[in-house]
């Protein structure tokens, strides 16, 4: 994944942001709050600003400088093989699990994304998509256009698709978890590294409560108005991630502590990564938020320990893995 140590400017507050996302994705897949209703529904409505905080940093980070094809291949080499050996971290243990199948893995790896990292599969094909667009049209209102259709798209055909009467089952893979949810964010991410115009904190920081009243009535409006059945896109989101990265461009950090921001900045994308597994090993602890903590801090664990050892020279090639 692209980081802010690419730039001069070192957005240390981007770089945390992404370190507490990536406990929210834990947080997704543990459902530590489970046993209450309301408390369920808050910590869900936090959890959605996650995966697209995550496109729309790296697309902010990959698009901060101008942008050539050398670029674009050197961004897809490292998020394939980022792709690659993590996606056979997991098919050995499949193999082991005798729950592998060759067909159904190739499917995925290819077209849909295997696993949780359909996210490094549909940022390839984000970025790959907008060099094709700006290939065959220089116009970079182009790809904004591109995805908002594709936003609008996405939101037809699952959120909101009850009150468009659209009763077909589509399954989430095809658009909600790819590129078409990756895309717009990914723009979104270029419209900000290319207008980092200092804005108000107060303005940014209303700009995000706001959201988070939108996102609270558009949820209401959706689950139990519409009771529509997935809860993948959410155009308030838009507004939050927008407000959001506002404010951290106005504070970007630059925090003098370089060391322990390194394996800030590292760490995400492992426990991203990793932290499926680690909620696999403890399949014996039932209750949700003593879950979400031991994988947290076991996955942070992991995390540092690989970080450390990748400093060892036999070691290196740990740095692919994060």
């Amino acid at each position: 994944m692209c980081d802010s140590a690419q730039h001069k400017i070192q957005y240390d507050s981007i770089d945390i942001a992404k370190l507490l996302c990536s406990i929210l994705v834990i947080g997704i897949h543990t459902q530590p709050f489970a046993w209450n209703l309301w408390l369920d529904r808050g910590f869900g409505l936090l959890c959605k600003i996650a995966v697209p905080f995550f496109f729309t940093a790296s697309g902010f980070f990959l698009f901060s400088g101008n942008v050539d094809a050398a670029k674009v291949i050197k961004y897809v080499k490292r998020i394939f093989l980022l792709y690659a050996i993590w996606s056979l971290i997991y098919v050995c243990i499949d193999i082991a699990k005798g729950e592998f199948e060759l067909i159904e893995f190739l499917i995925n790896f290819f077209v849909f994304g295997y696993r949780h990292f359909w996210y490094l599969h549909a940022s390839i094909f984000a970025v790959l998509m907008y060099w094709l667009i700006r290939c065959l049209n220089r116009n970079t209102y182009v790809c904004y256009g591109i995805a908002v259709l594709l936003m609008l798209i996405n939101i037809s055909l699952f959120t909101y698709a009850p009150l468009f009467h659209l009763s077909m089952t589509i399954p989430d893979r095809l658009t909600a978890n790819n590129v078409m949810y990756a895309f717009p964010y990914f723009m979104l991410g270029h419209y900000l590294a290319k207008h980092k115009s200092l804005h108000s904190n107060y303005k940014a920081m209303l700009g995000i409560v706001v959201g988070f009243c939108f996102l609270a009535v558009e949820g209401y409006f959706g689950i139990v108005v519409l009771k529509t059945k997935t809860t993948i896109v959410w155009l308030s989101v838009i507004l939050i991630i927008y407000c959001l990265f506002r404010f951290l461009i106005c504070n970007p950090g630059n925090y003098q502590h370089r060391e322990l921001l390194f394996y800030v900045r590292k760490c995400s994308t492992f426990i991203y990564c990793i932290h499926p597994l680690v909620i696999r090993c403890l399949y014996w602890v039932k209750n949700g938020i003593i879950l979400f903590v031991i994988a947290f801090f076991m996955s942070l664990l992991l995390s540092i320990a690989m970080i450390r050892l990748s400093q060892w020279k036999p070691c290196k090639w740990i740095e692919y893995t994060m």
